[in-house]
C-alpha cells in the first residue's frame, strides 16, 4: 500500500516538473506593439494598446479591427444571460509571425468592464461570424468576431485581454474606446 502512495507521489512530482519544463522561459518577452524594439533587458510595466495597433505576442499578431458596444442581433431568441446585459462584439484578426505553428481559440480572450468583472466569450451571436479554435501555420491568418455579455451599466471602461498561452503569463490588454 505505501508503495502505491509514494508511486502515486513520485508520478505527480514528474508531471509538475514537465509542465513546468514546457511553460516556456522564466523571463517572457513581453507583448509589444508590431515594428517597435524591446531595448531593455527587464520586462516592461504594462502596455496598454487601442484598436487597430497590431501586437506581436508570442509569434501571434492581434489586431483588434472594430468595437460594437451594443451589437443587437436579428433573432429574437439571441439575447444576453440577463436583461441588465448588452452585447458586446469584438472584431479580431490573428496573424502567425513565427516560423511554426501556433494555436488559436476564442477563449484565449477575455473582456475586462469598468467593474473590473472579466468573461469569457458567450455563446450568443447566432448568425455571426465567430473565431472558434484552430491552428495556424507560419503566415496563415484567422479573422472573426468575439461577443461577450457585459453589464450595461459597466461598459464606459472595457479592456480586451488576450493571452495565448496560460503557460507563458503574458497578457496583451487592449483599450476598446
Amino acid at each position: 500500500m505505501l508503495k502505491k502512495i509514494l508511486l502515486g507521489i513520485g508520478g505527480l512530482v514528474v508531471l509538475v516538473i514537465v509542465i513546468a519544463a514546457l511553460g516556456g522561459s522564466s523571463e517572457p518577452q513581453q507583448p509589444q506593439k508590431v515594428g517597435e524594439e524591446s531595448s531593455a533587458p527587464t520586462p516592461p510595466a504594462v502596455q496598454d494598446f487601442k484598436v487597430g495597433d497590431r501586437i506581436n505576442i508570442r509569434d501571434r499578431i492581434l489586431t483588434v479591427n472594430s468595437v460594437d458596444k451594443n451589437w443587437k442581433s436579428s433573432n429574437q431568441f439571441d439575447k444576453p444571460s440577463s436583461p441588465n446585459k448588452i452585447y458586446v462584439v469584438i472584431s479580431v484578426a490573428i496573424e502567425n509571425a513565427g516560423k511554426d505553428e501556433v494555436a488559436f481559440n476564442s477563449f484565449d480572450f477575455k473582456i475586462q468592464d469598468a467593474n473590473g468583472v472579466q468573461s469569457t466569450p458567450g455563446f450568443g451571436g447566432i448568425g455571426l461570424d465567430k473565431i472558434s479554435s484552430g491552428q495556424l501555420i507560419p503566415g496563415g491568418k484567422v479573422s472573426g468576431n468575439l461577443i461577450f455579455d457585459v453589464d450595461q451599466t459597466a461598459t464606459g471602461n472595457l479592456i480586451l485581454l488576450y493571452q495565448p498561452s496560460f503557460w507563458s503569463g503574458q497578457t496583451a490588454r487592449v483599450v476598446l474606446q
